[in-house]
């Protein structure tokens, strides 16, 4: 009888306990984890690498694809800003730069200073928005990694409140790949 208690307590002590998958519970559990930091550093060099691709196509004779750019600066932006601010927040370090962008007269961008992180080749519309599905993809498995292993419940809630977001960006650069016209995410 002894030996049931002791298995039965054992049991529900095992039941009641955390498991262990990274998660962590008690004071520290919104404490970024290294998914966390990962994310903040990617998510942010891919925002402002958006912009900056984005502002080159801006002026686009094509109208898909003007529209496409210039949806990209609004939403990137906004997301860039979102996370840097989380990012202070949370004393994580991030990519910074998207002030630093100079977009010359024939369109291409020049980064000012000597160590600027984002840099974006030229290249034509076609291969913009061919590059937009492959980026948008991997925004998405990126945001999708964090919002189901990252340990801060703000970069989770950010990577959720984003994701339909990058969703709607791949299904517009897929239109345009699939030679349809492509309409803008309406404005939130």
């Amino acid at each position: 009888m002894h030996r049931r208690l002791l298995v039965a307590l054992t049991l529900c002590t095992l039941a009641a306990a955390p498991i262990a998958s990274g998660a962590q519970s008690g004071p520290n559990s919104q404490q970024p984890n290294s998914v966390d930091r990962t994310f903040v550093q990617r998510a942010m060099y891919s925002n402002l690498q958006e912009v900056t691709a984005a502002r080159r196509h801006q002026n686009s004779r094509n109208r898909n694809v003007r529209l496409f750019a210039r949806t990209m600066i609004r939403d990137h932006s906004a997301a860039a800003a979102t996370l840097a601010a989380l990012g202070s927040q949370l004393g994580l370090p991030y990519p910074r730069g998207g002030n630093m962008i100079q977009v010359n007269s024939n369109g291409s961008t020049a980064p000012q200073g000597s160590n600027h992180p984002i840099y974006v080749p030229p290249m034509s519309d076609n291969a913009y928005m061919r590059a937009q599905i492959q980026a948008h993809e991997q925004s998405i498995a990126l945001f999708q990694n964090e919002m189901t292993n990252g340990n801060n419940q703000s970069l989770r809630s950010y990577a959720g409140q984003t994701m339909p977001q990058l969703r709607h960006h791949l299904m517009m650069a897929r239109q345009y790949a699939a030679g349809r016209s492509i309409a803008p995410e309406p404005a939130l």
